[in-house]
């Protein structure tokens, strides 16, 4: 089976086990179309719209609150914010400058609160919360100044399908900049919409140093208001945040990294194309939310209302930031990068609906918001913690435990919070070698090896063998992991029984591999029922007891490994003169 036909599967498998949910939303749908066809005009109490817009607010703080969760990757941005506030720089280990994050603007936000004792994570999950809430605000907004007077928005309809749909509902927490950065698209283009370009500038700037990505958004609307001849003048204060504001930031992080774009970019090969991943990208995201059913009504929409700035901007940006995202393969979150273009793609749709019960076209209305009335189905064709296509549902590998305090559940947290248990207090701490770096290095304060290559600018530099999963592409090899100092990695650094056996550390059952014996931090732990590691003085005796046996061959390559997993660590003349002693006798 094809990969578009398992995904329908798993989609209809979804929408199966969901079947009252689409009873009510297509009941809610008809509902919608016999009231919104009232022949006079409406007479509604002045606090009716806030009311219910208030109520969707809770109901998606609540929905999205059943889901929480903090992605790895936020974990990255918290460290950097930590470093900040601790006086260390914008840097992931101490003394390392290397941009391994572009989310400039949301880590300045994790980093203030921190100043007066509010810890980084919660900060995250209520900025997330509350940009949530601030898309379905400006959603509402922007489709309310649509709508014709005589029958005003109680709610809109994409401000409903934006609070029940799983990815916008996953993304409200998370840690992550993906849900404030559509919120200050959205309200960059409503200023613009009230002719307040300097604000609407700054809040396009703003998201485009939330991140890079966003600035497709910022360059279109530019182009939107130059086609429908803006005179300078404003044009010059819609461009002014980019000239004082975005030009010296830039050139400061320049200056202060030595690199023009992110080590990210380069980690990620973002000057190559990965297209067969990004469709496949998209096509999932867009099944997952539900877009498919929207997709006819969108574009109808955007053909019927095309004079209005709004649709103008939607019917440029959505589609250029959709071709991005293809372009550069995506995510290997499955929806994050459709995040922003979402609210665009269904005001679109909302006004495609409210034009055919505009026109009376009773036929194809009917049907067709029943059919887009799926998107409100939170759907998942990514089961639980699986990884398939190069895409994840992240959100089940990192999950919270209990309603509070926030404290996270998972394998990647249980290793971290092993690790914490065994080594707090060594001085100096391991140097650990890890494929998720975030949480270990925000939880624990060590430095740390990036197997992946984000934070390190060696690594990302090396030619890329081949196109896999989206931001986990490159590895470091075992060689280039020594290099960089490690003590304990995640991988196996030595070949054949040395990495099985001789180098293998357990700790409460937990594997991992040691990359060099450090006997101050392993020495302590020597009577712990619960760790388990070689014991290399023991071993080399042990060995030396029957050397005389081996080769000459043999014992040149336990040298070499003795050398560069103990020796040069452990300076021990009389055992490694001995080891040397029996290669000068041996055959």
């Amino acid at each position: 089976m094809s990969w578009s036909g398992e995904l329908h599967g798993r989609y209809g498998q979804a929408l199966a086990g969901n079947a009252v949910l689409i009873i009510l939303a297509a009941g809610a749908a008809i509902a919608y179309v016999v009231a919104t066809d009232r022949k006079r005009e409406w007479k509604l109490p002045p606090w009716a719209p806030t009311v219910a817009l208030s109520a969707l607010c809770v109901f998606a703080l609540v929905w999205a609150w059943q889901l929480r969760w903090l992605s790895d990757d936020a974990f990255i941005s918290f460290r950097y914010a930590q470093n900040w506030v601790d006086g260390n720089g914008l840097v992931f280990n101490p003394g390392e400058r290397v941009e391994g994050y572009t989310n400039f603007l949301w880590v300045v936000l994790l980093a203030i609160p921190n100043l007066v004792g509010i810890d980084i994570p919660t900060t995250a999950v209520l900025l997330c919360l509350g940009s949530q809430v601030g898309v379905l605000i400006m959603t509402t907004r922007l489709v309310r100044r649509l709508a014709p007077e005589s029958k005003p928005v109680i709610v809109s309809l994409a401000a409903i399908v934006l609070a029940c749909s799983y990815l916008t509902a996953t993304y409200a927490t998370g840690g992550l900049e993906t849900t404030f950065g559509a919120f200050l698209v959205l309200l960059s283009i409503e200023k613009a919409r009230d002719d307040k370009l300097l604000v609407s500038g700054l809040c396009g700037i703003a998201a485009t140093m939330a991140h890079p990505d966003h600035a497709i958004f910022y360059v279109a609307l530019g182009g939107v208001l130059l086609v429908r001849r803006v005179p300078i003048k404003k044009l010059i204060w819609y461009a002014a945040p980019f000239l004082v504001v975005f030009v010296p930031y830039f050139l400061i992080r320049w200056n202060y990294y030595g690199l023009f774009f992110p080590n990210t970019y380069y980690t990620k090969s973002g000057g190559a194309t990965y297209f067969s991943q990004g469709g496949f990208y998209l096509y999932a995201s867009a099944l997952s939310a539900g877009l498919l059913g929207v997709l006819p009504l969108a574009v109808y929409g955007a053909i019927r209302r095309r004079r209005e700035l709004v649709v103008q901007f939607a019917m440029v940006a959505a589609p250029l930031y959709l071709i991005y995202v293809a372009k550069v393969g995506g995510d290997f979150m499955l929806g994050r990068l459709l995040i922003p273009a979402l609210p665009l793609v269904l005001i679109l749709g909302e006004l495609g609906v409210r034009t055919l019960i505009e026109d009376k076209r009773w036929k194809i209305a009917v049907p067709a918001l029943l059919i887009a009335s799926l998107a409100c189905i939170p759907t998942r064709v990514i089961k639980h913690q699986e990884y398939i296509w190069h895409l994840t549902d992240e959100r089940t590998f990192y999950q919270f435990d209990g309603l509070w305090p926030l404290e996270m559940k998972g394998n990647i947290p249980r290793r971290v919070a092993t690790l914490k248990r065994y080594f707090t207090g060594s001085n100096p701490p391991p140097k650990y070698a890890a494929f998720a770096i975030g949480m270990l290095g925000y939880e624990t304060g060590w430095p740390v090896v990036d197997i992946h290559g984000l934070i390190d600018v060696e690594l990302s530099a090396m030619p890329l063998a081949k196109r896999g999963r989206p931001g986990h592409e490159r590895y470091a090899s075992p060689a280039h992991i020594v290099k960089r100092g490690a003590d304990i990695s995640a991988m196996g650094v030595y070949d054949g029984r040395y990495d099985r056996e001789i180098t293998k550390l357990t700790l409460d059952k937990e594997g991992y591999a040691l990359t060099r014996y450090r006997a101050d931090l392993l020495d302590p732990l020597r009577d712990d029922p619960t760790v388990k590691f070689t014991r290399f003085p023991e071993y080399i005796d042990t060995f030396l007891a029957k050397a005389p046996q081996r080769g000459q061959a043999e014992l040149k390559r336990e040298l070499d490994f003795l050398d560069r997993f103990y020796f040069a660590g452990n300076p021990d003349p009389v055992r490694r003169d001995k080891l040397l002693e029996l290669i000068a006798l041996a055959k």
